[in-house]
């Protein structure tokens, strides 16, 4: 079945496109490593690999804001965007979050992985093609949707409501 998915994603991209993302430390680890195997052309690199674990966010976001090329931000859960600091930080690196949304966690692992590499062809042609900085969301239904682009925060006082970053 992977073979089918990654022959047909491979027959839609470009040679020579490759995507880079950095997964946050709410990704499961296990799933970058199996998204760098499916996926040859691109590098999801996990945050443990190149930040040490408990580094706060607004920090890596720092960093990893002046990485070239900009990777595209890979959340275990939309958290990041309830706090005014972290969301100012991921405003500040001026790339795409894409964050899976609630129920995730709670999946039994085959399922996550199933689900996220159906959703895989949509993620990597979504931040492709969005040029301004977006939130996507990864829906526990298949597939993802544009959330919000980060221009139209306002950062203060407009956060999202409780339940609808990870709903």
């Amino acid at each position: 079945m992977f073979s089918k998915l990654n022959l047909r994603w491979a027959l839609k991209r470009k040679s020579d496109q490759q995507l880079n993302f950095f997964a946050d430390e709410n990704f499961p680890v296990p799933l970058v490593k199996i998204l760098n195997s499916f996926d040859g052309q691109s590098k999801v690199t996990a945050l443990e690999e190149v930040i040490p674990r408990g580094t706060e966010d607004e920090e890596w976001l720092r960093v990893i804001g002046t990485w070239q090329p900009k990777p595209i931000v890979l959340g275990g859960d939309g958290r990041i965007l309830k706090s005014a600091a972290k969301l100012a930080a991921l405003k500040g690196a001026n790339t795409h979050f894409v964050y899976l949304a609630d129920g995730y966690p709670s999946l039994p692992w085959k399922d996550q992985v199933i689900k996220v590499l159906k959703s895989w062809d949509d993620i990597c042609g979504a931040v492709t093609k969005e040029k301004e900085k977006t939130v996507f969301r990864v829906r526990m239904q298949g597939g993802i949707e544009l959330w919000r682009r980060l221009s139209e925060f306002k950062i203060h006082g407009d956060l999202p409501k409780s339940g609808q970053a990870g709903a």
